[in-house]
C-alpha cells in the first residue's frame, strides 16, 4: 500500500510539476536576451520621457 501511495504521487504530482518547470525554464532561457517587438525609436523614445518631465 506504501508503495501505492508513493508511486501515484510521484506520477500524479511530481511528474507534472517537472514537466512544467522545465517548460518555463526552456521559456525563460529562450526569452532572457530577447528584444520587444517593433521598431526601436530612440529619438522619438527620449523625446516622450523628456515631455514626461516636464
Amino acid at each position: 500500500m506504501i508503495t501505492y501511495r508513493g508511486l501515484l504521487g510521484f506520477f500524479q504530482y511530481l511528474t507534472p510539476l517537472a514537466i512544467i518547470s522545465c517548460v518555463y525554464a526552456r521559456m525563460a532561457f529562450r526569452l532572457w536576451g530577447s528584444q520587444a517587438p517593433g521598431n526601436a525609436q530612440y529619438s522619438r523614445d527620449a523625446n516622450l520621457m523628456r515631455n514626461k518631465k516636464k
